[in-house]
């Protein structure tokens, strides 16, 4: 978390049957990367603000939140929402008017996804563009 403004967005996670338990929501997997995960013995993800978008409540896919705050910085907008199992910040748009306390979901593709071990090494990294884990 210490590189990068905002810093990344850290949440305990577990590998399932066919992804990641993040609170009690699954996110699917590609299989080589959740074989990855399971050997790695991962306990939480790491998202990047920009990797992650607001959803509709109950989209498939995203994880269910609560507006929890909301920073207009110019030429976006910082929203922090409220999940199970912590906190993550999203970039929005500047034109973004959520308000604190409405229902939202957060959606994010898993290839940009960090998985860390319990002493807080990566130990899946991103997906480079060519498919491949880095």
């Amino acid at each position: 978390t210490f590189v990068g403004n905002p810093p990344m967005n850290i949440l305990p996670a577990a590998p399932g049957e066919r992804g990641v338990m993040i609170g009690a929501r699954i996110v699917p997997l590609e299989r080589t990367r959740l074989t990855a995960c399971r050997l790695a013995e991962i306990v939480e993800i790491g998202l990047r603000p920009e990797d992650c978008s607001l959803a509709q409540p109950g989209e498939p896919g995203a994880l269910p939140g609560e507006i929890y705050v909301v920073e207009p910085m110019g030429n976006e907008t910082l929203v922090n929402v409220r999940l199970e199992g912590g906190n993550v910040s999203v970039r929005a748009g500047r034109d973004f008017r959520g308000a604190v306390g409405e229902s939202i979901g957060v959606a994010f593709d898993p290839a940009n996804a960090c998985f860390f071990n319990s002493a807080g090494l990566t130990a899946v990294h991103r997906v480079n563009s060519n498919g491949r884990v880095k």
